[in-house]
């Protein structure tokens, strides 16, 4: 390929710097991602602690459509990884990859409001479901998207 006013010299050069420092920060990415990854899964056993239980295993509650299921689990819903591309598409690098939290208008983006906890709620499958083997599903809402079914 021939480029119209940058010489082949100064590509060759600047491809290989770019691919290695490319080969540098995906090192170091990984390095990284590696402990907040430990950092936040530790900080999601602490949550499960804390965090209100706003519904029991086993209660049976109403879900968006009308269904009625049962809570089957509970799980504490904490990311602090942004799930963007910059703008040439390419995924972002460094700290730029996750959510800065240095204020409690920050702790309210990762902690989605206060909103931690999800539930795994079990329906009835479909009919058509059915005549596919599947005999139930699960599936996981916030807190507030179901109501508890007073019995």
């Amino acid at each position: 390929m021939k480029f119209k006013y940058l010489s082949s010299d100064f590509l060759a050069t600047y491809n290989e710097i770019y691919e290695e420092l490319e080969a540098k920060q995906a090192q170091l990415d990984s390095t990284y991602h590696d402990k907040i990854e430990k950092l936040v899964q530790r900080e999601k056993l602490r949550l499960d602690k804390i965090a209100p239980l706003e519904y029991e295993i086993g209660e049976r509650v109403r879900i968006p459509g009308g269904k009625i299921g049962k809570i089957v689990a509970t799980q504490i819903d904490f990311n602090v990884e942004v799930d963007e591309t910059d703008f040439y598409g390419k995924p972002l690098y460094g700290p730029g990859r996750y959510f800065p939290i240095a204020s409690a208008s920050d702790e309210e983006v990762v902690t989605c409001e206060g909103v931690l906890r999800t539930y795994t709620v079990e329906t009835e499958a479909h009919e058509i479901e059915k005549d596919w083997g599947t005999m139930s599903v699960k599936e996981s809402f916030y807190s507030d998207e179901i109501a508890k079914i007073e019995e």
